[in-house]
């Protein structure tokens, strides 16, 4: 009888500490080499189900859960790139995109 509490008890924090997870605000401002704004960059947030873009000035914003996230931002003509982060409260995440270049060469 003893043991079926301890596992009900630890169930019950188990699913509260599910729950308990709060939303919070992920914003930031994407920017390439030169420290200009990108607009129209994606922003993924896996596990969401949705993504949001960057607007004139570069800027984004989008609620998510607390605890780990991967974020990817990409857009054509820039490299992607993929964060990994914790997320404990509203967080401001700044990201710096490098441009493609043309990679054909000139033939003579």
């Amino acid at each position: 009888m003893k043991k079926i509490t301890v596992v009900i008890a630890f169930l019950v924090c188990l699913i509260s500490s599910v729950f308990a997870q709060e939303s919070v605000e992920l914003k930031g401002k994407v920017t390439d080499e030169n420290n200009k704004s990108i607009k129209n960059i994606t922003v993924t947030i896996k596990g969401k189900g949705e993504t949001v873009q960057t607007n004139d000035s570069g800027i984004y914003h989008t609620v998510i859960q607390e605890g780990k996230q991967v974020i990817k931002f990409s857009a054509p003509g820039y490299a992607s790139k993929t964060v990994i982060i914790e997320i404990v409260d509203d967080t401001e995440l700044d990201i710096q995109l490098e441009k493609i270049q043309n990679s054909k060469s000139s033939r003579l």
